[in-house]
């Protein structure tokens, strides 16, 4: 899998490792082309070495057809979602609402063809001065609530015309709690009045400056590493670093901002990872060249184990994910606190029982697991994964604080 998006995202600087010939003539079972492809549509990168594929390997008609499909609705739902997100654009200029679309199309534009990379929301910031506003905006422009307006401390998403939109008053990812996070989210606040206008296929894209966009993919990956993440926002980095981020503008520009945040090891072991594996070329990217190659190891099986947002191990992860916070008191009682006042309807009603919504949300663990086949097992098998996310998490220097 990683073969096929490394020679089909940088094809110029891999065809003297893999020739037409030499891939035509891989010695795959059918069997072996359905895994292939499960795992693409799993990490939702099917779309990636789509072209690449069709021209170059012979692919069972099984296989084929249905990747066929799969690329044909891809392209269908992006240029559907990029008239539903010019017509959002629109809607919030002719209101003077300042606005920046974040990930979706501010990733894709990175990619050789924007339409290889998978769509889902359609993710916007605006001030949060405006946020109210652009809020109501687009109630009485029909857009409907999907959810409760709580639903998220950081965004409320509407739909319409098939698409969710998710307006956010700041990006998912950033710790709004500390000095470091609290320095990324000014940053990014003042990008939105320096926004800049990107083409994509003809369509004008309002997006944050290159650095702050970075930022914004970055954050975004920190935050799915605990939630579930997959190689779709990993190869969104990469794609942004081999445009982006060469030595100059690292040393320059972002390494400053990331040392204050205290994110450069990760950045670092994330984007060598993407070299080792995903083909990002070390010419001219030399600045995350000491990172340890066996944590960024660790760090790729652990990404190709989750799937897109985790949907590989959506259910049996969550005790993980769980026992994996336990080693930070402070966080770890922080998303207890969090996941019980998001689920227990009695705190939310009456908020005399929000101080105990941790306590609620480790009883419902102990219930569930309880209910689960081999509960003791089970239970066994979530600190084991758990103490595994909190040793990868701890060589990242992730949630430390």
């Amino acid at each position: 899998m990683g073969l096929l998006v490394k020679v089909a995202l940088f094809a110029q600087e891999n065809e003297e490792s893999v020739t037409p010939d030499d891939s035509g003539s891989l010695e795959l079972t059918d069997n072996d082309w359905e895994e292939i492809y499960c795992e693409l549509e799993a990490h939702a990168i099917a779309g990636i070495p789509f072209e690449w594929a069709m021209e170059h390997l012979k692919i069972p008609e099984a296989v084929r057809s249905r990747w066929e499909q799969s690329r044909m609705n891809q392209v269908v739902v992006f240029s559907r979602l990029l008239q539903e997100q010019s017509e959002l654009c629109r809607l919030m200029q002719d209101a003077g609402i300042p606005m920046v679309i974040l990930k979706g199309t501010a990733a894709a534009m990175y990619y050789p063809d924007p339409y290889a990379r998978a769509m889902g929301d359609i993710d916007f910031l605006v001030g949060k001065s405006d946020f109210q506003r652009a809020y109501q905006l687009m109630k009485d422009n029909g857009y409907q609530l999907m959810y409760e307006e709580n639903h998220s401390k950081n965004h409320i998403t509407l739909h319409k015309n098939g698409f969710m939109f998710e307006i956010h008053h700041q990006p998912v990812g950033v710790l709004d709690d500390c000095k470091e996070g609290e320095y990324l989210l000014e940053l990014i606040w003042n990008g939105i009045e320096n926004a800049e206008i990107a083409d994509v296929d003809f369509c004008r894209v309002p997006m944050l400056p290159w650095l702050q966009n970075g930022i914004v993919l970055l954050t975004h990956i920190v935050r799915h590493l605990k939630t579930g993440i997959g190689l779709r926002h990993i190869i969104d980095w990469m794609m942004y670093v081999n445009s982006k981020l060469h030595d100059d503008n690292w040393y320059g520009s972002m390494r400053p901002v990331l040392e204050k945040a205290g994110l450069e090891t990760m950045t670092k072991s994330v984007t060598r990872m993407c070299q080792l594996y995903l083909g990002l070329s070390e010419k001219e990217i030399t600045w995350c060249s000491d990172a340890d190659e066996s944590v960024c190891g660790d760090l790729m099986s652990y990404i190709i184990m989750q799937g897109n947002f985790g949907r590989k191990v959506l259910m049996q992860d969550k005790g993980a994910r769980i026992v994996g916070e336990v080693h930070n008191p402070i966080q770890f009682f922080k998303l207890l606190q969090e996941k019980g006042l998001a689920r227990w309807e009695l705190a939310q009603k009456h908020p005399v029982f929000k101080c105990v919504a941790w306590l609620y949300t480790i009883c419902r663990y102990i219930k569930k697991s309880l209910q689960r086949k081999a509960p003791v097992k089970t239970l066994v098998a979530d600190v084991k994964a758990g103490k595994y996310r909190r040793k990868l998490f701890d060589e990242l220097e992730l949630y430390q604080k």
